[in-house]
């Protein structure tokens, strides 16, 4: 009975320490992206856009550029699918945004034009070298010019394809790189709609 005794007392002893550890470690129950994001100021064809712009609803952050052969096309593409699957009525509810890292050939009306090809509903942003760096290393983006000598556009952008899901007050909550295949896409999304 002695040995039941200690046993229990040793896991309620357990039990206790777990729960004041979690209470008292800083980072619980936050996001693993709570150290990303954050504002930004980028350009879009009716003027300077912040994040502030996005607040009110949920959004979904993607970066490319425009004369992307095959990542950048597919990755939108997919954007419209998805969504399309979970319910048509959901584009109005979500913001869905084009960052472009190109700032040497991708201006505000160049990305607006392209984001078109997939949705009226798209917000197609640029923004010059210094808000591109800053805005892609806020939320953890790669990206490098890589030169092509043999073809007309001289050089193309190697980058990171990701989606990044901001909550309606503009926090980053998640990220993901297949749309169709990760089962949390649809859970997350819909657990930020209002």
């Amino acid at each position: 009975m002695t040995t039941v005794l200690a046993v229990a007392i040793g896991g309620a002893v357990a039990i206790l320490k777990l729960q004041w550890h979690k209470r008292n470690d800083p980072t619980h129950g936050k996001s693993p992206y709570s150290h990303m994001g954050g504002d930004f100021k980028l350009q879009h064809k009716s003027g300077t856009y912040t994040l502030e712009k996005l607040k009110g609803k949920p959004s979904l952050l993607y970066f490319g550029f425009t004369s992307c052969p095959d990542i950048c096309p597919m990755a939108l593409s997919s954007l419209m699918r998805n969504l399309d699957r979970i319910d048509p009525a959901i584009h109005k509810k979500i913001n869905k945004v084009f960052i472009s890292v190109d700032y040497k050939r991708d201006d505000n009306e160049k990305v607006s034009e392209y984001v078109n090809h997939f949705a009226s509903d798209i917000i197609g942003l640029s923004g010059t070298k210094k808000e591109i760096e800053k805005v892609t290393k806020n939320y953890g983006v790669y990206f490098s010019f890589e030169e092509m000598k043999d073809s007309k556009l001289e050089y193309t952008v190697d980058h990171t394809s990701r989606f990044f899901l901001l909550n309606s007050r503009g926090g980053l909550v998640a990220s993901f790189t297949d749309l169709k295949n990760d089962p949390l896409f649809k859970e997350q999304l819909l657990k930020e709609l209002p």
